[in-house]
């Protein structure tokens, strides 16, 4: 990782156009996209399906956070209306991507949830409740606990609908 951070620490000028290269497809495109939008599996061969748009996709955004998940739709972070064109094929998959309990709490977005189905479980918090979608903005006032609470989200609607 050193050859992609300068003597501070932080991404190179190299890395950051690196990182937006979708074409050549390097480690730091990679890595920026899985940093900032979850990691993506590939669905089993022969399968896809459509997303809210219509367009049919072939990777599926991992509910990286779901530790008990054995199959792709558990693993999914998908509309709940399209889970059923997931597979329920048991994930084989060469990488571990769960957050486990015992690790600090993170909180994280580009998930597009909505205020009724936004992720808070044991460390984990979306804070991401689409907001330029009409749903909510939201915030996390963090105590210092290592269990995240419900009850400690702010959020207020978005203005722009």
């Amino acid at each position: 990782m050193k050859d992609y951070l300068d003597d501070r620490d932080c991404l190179t000028e190299a890395t950051l156009i690196a990182s937006a290269d979708k074409e050549a497809d390097t480690f730091a495109y990679r890595a920026i996209e899985t940093l900032l939008k979850g990691p993506e599996i590939d669905s089993p061969v022969g399968y896809s399906f459509l997303d809210s748009h219509g367009n049919q996709l072939q990777q599926i955004r991992l509910r990286w956070w779901n530790a008990s998940g054995q199959t792709y739709r558990d693993l999914a972070e998908v509309r709940e209306d399209i889970k059923p064109q997931i597979p329920a094929h048991r994930v084989q998959v060469g990488q571990d991507y769960s957050y486990l309990v015992d690790q600090p709490p993170v909180f994280f977005g580009h998930y597009w949830q909505t205020e009724n189905n936004a992720t808070v479980d044991g460390n984990v918090a979306c804070l991401d409740w689409s907001v330029a979608r009409g749903g909510h903005l939201a915030a996390y006032c963090w105590d210092g606990n290592s269990s995240l609470s419900r009850d400690q989200i702010l959020s207020v609607p978005s203005l722009l609908y």
